[in-house]
């Protein structure tokens, strides 16, 4: 190796050679790897090169070193300029992320990026910083010739590179899933690009050993799960008082992207919510029984808890209104008598379902225009409470 080094560069031989290497090591553990792959390192000062990136921001220059010698002879403070005038928010730990980005033309590639479409080529640097090294054009021409139509959405999309990596093989990748008995391979990739790094095999084996009756339908709805420890979810369930925590996610994939922590926080916050209102059902079953509402927002669902209390609803109730768009439902209760929950219940059903959906829209854009000036008319009136907290409650949801 020492013989190919100095044939490669035969300046080294007119060096002190064993001094800096000395000097090397004190600085660097990895000294004779660096030197193997960068040679050059002992021409430059190593204690004026590390005070250099220290000055400019760096917390550990000797790691970066260690990992990237060829860094060395970058004017890193020419370079953490350019990236600050493209517009990067942390130039420092970009390039300790990936050091690449030092010596490679940036302003190039965010202009070959943009000329080829992407929407903003500095997030999605920052996001992935490697794709700076991708080749762009055998990317999408591969990406397109596999069927997919927006491939520069689907790459920005892509949250932590899968695509760079898999989309010279994306064609077997969608195979296999129709193999696995996934429908629409492409619409799943579209929405969840990481699913290409995945094992479904083990996915789905997993899941079958877990209880699920159909593990391809969960994961068409819900792909996140490739990434999840179901056993860990299951667990987590059962901790938190499900008493069927399969049904719960066959029900609603989506769950499992809510922490414990969330779900017990929403539980407890409903029980007093429940208590106060005199609502006579325990939240914990409520959400087992429709785990969709556990990622709906609190406030609206105070907001249509507060309405079927009002006008002497159950839980069944509860559970057709809250499908409806709640600035909607207080422009339907503003401006018409109700009587009972079952007019109001028929009255949400008409407006959803027979209006136009240009007409819809008009209604809950003038409701949301328009709620400080409601809420000040019912202050001053002082004669409907009810309408008042409602006002307020979907206040938070504007």
């Amino acid at each position: 190796n020492a013989t190919a080094i100095i044939q490669r560069y035969p300046f080294i031989v007119y060096t002190n050679l064993e001094e800096r290497l000395i000097k090397l090591s004190k600085k660097f553990n990895n000294y004779a790897s660096i030197f193997s792959s960068f040679p050059q390192i002992i021409l430059f000062d190593i204690d004026n090169v590390l005070n250099k990136f220290s000055m400019a921001g760096f917390n550990n220059p000797t790691d970066l070193l260690s990992r990237v010698p060829q860094i060395a002879g970058i004017d890193i403070e020419a370079k953490i300029k350019t990236l600050k005038e493209l517009g990067f928010s942390d130039p420092i730990k970009l390039i300790t992320s990936y050091p690449r980005i030092a010596y490679r033309d940036i302003p190039k590639i965010v202009e070959t990026m943009k000329s080829l479409g992407f929407r903003d080529p500095i997030v999605l640097i920052e996001k992935i910083p490697n794709i700076i090294d991708a080749n762009f054009e055998d990317m999408i021409r591969s990406l397109e010739e596999a069927g997919f139509t927006d491939v520069i959405r689907l790459i920005e999309k892509d949250s932590n590179g899968s695509l760079l990596f898999n989309y010279r093989k994306i064609e077997s990748i969608i195979e296999n899933l129709r193999r696995l008995g996934f429908e629409n391979p492409l619409r799943l990739i579209e929405r969840y690009p990481e699913l290409t790094t995945k094992n479904l095999e083990r996915v789905i084996q997993n899941l079958i050993e877990s209880g699920f009756s159909d593990p391809i339908r969960i994961i068409s709805i819900f792909p996140q799960i490739s990434g999840i420890n179901i056993f860990r979810v299951l667990d987590s369930f059962k901790r938190i008082g499900f008493r069927n925590p399969i049904r719960v996610i066959e029900k609603y994939p989506s769950v499992m992207g809510l922490s414990e922590r969330n779900i017990l926080f929403k539980i407890r916050l409903f029980e007093k919510i429940f208590r106060k209102l005199n609502f006579g059902y325990s939240p914990l079953d409520i959400f087992e029984e429709k785990p969709i509402l556990l990622g709906l927002n609190t406030f609206r669902l105070l907001f249509f808890l507060r309405m079927v209390i009002f006008y002497g609803g159950d839980k069944q109730d509860f559970y057709s209104l809250v499908k409806h768009n709640p600035f909607l439902v207080f422009f339907i209760v503003l401006n018409n008598q109700i009587d009972n929950i079952e007019n109001l219940r028929y009255l949400a059903y008409k407006y959803t379902n027979s209006l136009s959906k240009s007409i819809r829209d008009k209604y809950i854009q003038e409701t949301k225009d328009n709620l400080d000036s409601i809420i000040g008319q019912l202050k001053d009136r002082q004669n409907n409470p009810f309408l008042i907290k409602l006002a307020m409650t979907l206040k938070r949801l504007v």
